[in-house]
């Protein structure tokens, strides 16, 4: 799980069931999945709600370390596909944990053409 480091730890932060939302200075919220995370609809809703919340800025953008992710339901993708409640987010970059999750993910946004910029990035463990 991601350690906050001392200058995070003044951030507006909110823990939720499956993560740690982050608002960054930068018109950033930094969602970090918890290791072996369930993702299930009522933890879209209420993870969507939670980062509209938070979001300070106009104009927003959503950086999800997801490599914690253990599963995410149909129904839970399908919600953060057509979600509308995020108002002022203009993408969304989900960090992955390996080129094969990444051709998934990209599977995913094929069939379900979700309303916002989605790029997904693998990247090793350590940042």
């Amino acid at each position: 799980m991601h350690k906050m480091t001392s200058s995070e730890s003044s951030y507006n932060t909110r823990k939720t069931r499956t993560g740690m939302a982050i608002w960054r200075p930068d018109a950033i919220l930094h969602i970090v999945m918890n290791s072996g995370a369930e993702e299930t609809l009522d933890d879209a809703i209420t993870n969507s709600k939670i980062g509209n919340d938070m979001a300070q800025a106009p104009k927003w953008g959503i950086l999800i370390d997801a490599r914690g992710l253990k599963s995410i339901s149909k129904e839970a993708r399908d919600y953060y596909a057509k979600n509308n409640e995020t108002i002022g987010c203009t993408c969304v970059v989900i960090l992955v944990e390996s080129f094969y999750s990444k051709i998934i993910a990209n599977f995913f946004l094929s069939f379900n053409k979700p309303e916002k910029k989605y790029n997904f990035s693998p990247m090793k463990k350590t940042l």
